[in-house]
C-alpha cells in the first residue's frame, strides 16, 4: 500500500486544537442527550420499553463508538507533533472507524514524503471478534510501503499485548511501536 497524499481520501486535520475542542464538545453534547433520555418516564409496557430503548440507541450509540476512536487519534497526533521528528507535518485522519484498508487512521506527511502513520482501537479487551480487527489494524501498518514510521495506539495492555503479538509474529521485518494511553481497568 502506498498511498499518495494528492489521491488521499482522509480528511486534513489543519487544526487539530480545534479538531480537539470539538470532539470534547460532543462528548458533552452525547452526555447530556444521554442523561435526558434516561430521565424520561420509565414506560409501563414491555414493547414501549423497547422503543424506549432503541430511541436511546439510535441517538447515541454511533457516537459512542466513534468519538472514542477520534479522540485517540487526536492524541496519537498531540503526542508525536510533540516529538521533533514529526513537527511541521501536515496531518490527514479518518475520525471514523469505517475508512477501509487503504489508508490509516492518521497520516503525517512532509511534502510528498509519508512520515508517520497511525492505527487506533479503542477496543478494551482482545478478545472474540476484536482480535481480528486489531490484527487488520497492524495488517494496515505493515503493508504501508512508505518508510514512514508505524505506530499503533490503543487504550489497554490487553490490546496492546495483542498487538505486540501480531507485529512480531507476522511482520518481524516491519518496525511498529504500540503505545497505551489509558489508565486500566477500562469501565467499559
Amino acid at each position: 500500500m502506498k498511498p499518495e497524499r494528492t489521491q488521499l481520501k482522509a480528511r486534513q486535520l489543519a487544526n487539530p486544537e480545534q479538531a480537539r475542542a470539538n470532539a470534547l464538545q460532543k462528548i458533552l453534547d452525547l452526555r447530556e442527550a444521554a442523561a435526558r433520555l434516561i430521565q424520561e418516564s420509565a414506560p409501563a409496557h414491555f414493547l414501549d420499553a423497547a422503543f424506549h430503548l432503541c430511541r436511546m440507541r439510535a441517538a447515541i450509540a454511533e457516537n459512542l463508538n466513534q468519538l472514542p476512536h477520534a479522540v485517540l487519534i487526536l492524541e496519537a497526533q498531540r503526542q508525536l507533533a510533540e516529538h521533533r521528528d514529526f513537527q511541521g507535518l501536515d496531518w490527514f485522519w479518518h475520525p471514523h472507524q469505517t475508512h477501509g484498508d487503504f489508508e490509516t487512521d492518521l497520516m503525517g506527511w512532509r511534502g510528498n514524503d509519508l512520515v508517520a502513520v497511525v492505527e487506533a482501537s479503542t477496543s478494551a479487551k482482545a478478545e472474540g471478534t476484536l482480535k481480528p480487527r486489531i490484527a487488520k489494524a497492524v495488517g494496515n501498518l505493515a503493508k504501508v510501503e512508505h518508510p514512514a514510521k508505524r505506530f499503533f495506539y490503543c487504550y489497554t495492555t490487553s490490546c496492546a499485548e495483542w498487538a505486540r503479538g501480531i507485529a512480531t509474529s507476522s511482520y518481524p521485518e516491519k518496525a511498529i511501536a504500540v503505545v497505551v494511553l489509558a489508565k486500566e481497568p477500562l469501565p467499559c
